[in-house]
């Protein structure tokens, strides 16, 4: 969809736009406080107006023009981040999938999770982000009430993308995506009515996890996953080659703060490396 607004509302975004960031003109500041105050920025002008779907061309605008980067520069550098903050993992969801933090080095955590129920859809796409938009839009049909019982329930956290690890050039990868189903219908889920949808039971399992921020794209989940797969291996740690998880927490529309994760299975004893920090077993 084209987003276009009148000359008269974009004058009216960009003066409310620069009453709330004149505070700001005048600071001196290095590029990390300086992306800090982009942040406060964008916060405080999206609190003064109450923006819809066509405004989001002027907010885009006015970034351009009054601090030289762009909301998109921000997410990519903050997928770029490790985060390590397990207070954010899920701040929009009700329902969480638990863990026991085993251990935690300078590049990635060990976590035990017990056995959970989720429904699972698979589907065949060139790229991570259009497999998984196609299996999500089918998966959240299903907790909307398209089911033999016309149950409805909340999303829950996290989102799981299998991702196998070999995918050819020029050829389509098939993804899974998997959501948790809440602890109501662990043992007796509502029939799905698509038959593109299934059960999948995630044993009891120990992981390997990568966090960072930003957006859970093709190029940054990959990513991660290489960077994990390298910690893993200069470790000595042995785990599963023939696919990883794409893991993600947030809903599409928040904006900044966001967390993903990258896992992969473990395969014999966890490895934490010379130099970690051990934990007291407690689930998250």
């Amino acid at each position: 969809m084209h987003l276009s607004l009148s000359a008269s509302c974009h004058s009216q975004l960009l003066e409310k736009g620069l009453r709330v960031f004149r505070p700001y003109r005048g600071s001196h500041c290095g590029s990390s406080a300086f992306l800090r105050l982009s942040v406060v920025f964008l916060r405080r002008f999206t609190e003064k107006l109450d923006l819809n779907r066509t405004a989001l061309t002027s907010v885009w605008c006015l970034l351009r023009r009054l601090m030289g980067v762009t909301l998109l520069s921000l997410l990519a550098l903050e997928s770029l981040a490790v985060t390590t903050l397990h207070s954010s993992f899920c701040s929009e969801s009700r329902e969480c999938l638990q863990f026991d933090l085993i251990c935690r080095t300078d590049e990635y955590e060990v976590r035990h999770y017990s056995a959970t129920r989720w429904v699972s859809t698979d589907a065949e796409a060139y790229f991570l982000g259009v497999g998984a938009a196609m299996a999500f839009r089918r998966l959240y049909h299903y907790i909307s009430g398209a089911n033999e019982e016309g149950v409805r329930f909340e999303m829950t956290a996290p989102v799981l993308v299998e991702v196998p690890e070999e995918v050819r050039m020029w050829e389509p990868a098939i993804y899974t995506l998997s959501f948790l189903l809440p602890s109501a219908y662990q043992e007796r889920p509502p029939t799905p009515t698509n038959d593109k949808l299934y059960f999948s039971d995630m044993p009891d399992m120990d992981v390997y996890v990568r966090s960072y921020g930003g957006w859970m794209l093709s190029i940054t989940s990959r990513l991660h996953a290489h960077l994990l797969s390298r910690a893993l291996l200069r470790a000595h740690a042995h785990f599963n080659h023939t696919h990883h998880y794409a893991v993600g927490y947030d809903s599409p529309l928040k904006l900044l703060n966001r967390h993903n994760e990258v896992w992969y299975l473990v395969e014999g004893d966890p490895v934490c490396g010379q130099e970690h920090t051990p934990l007291p077993t407690g689930a998250h």
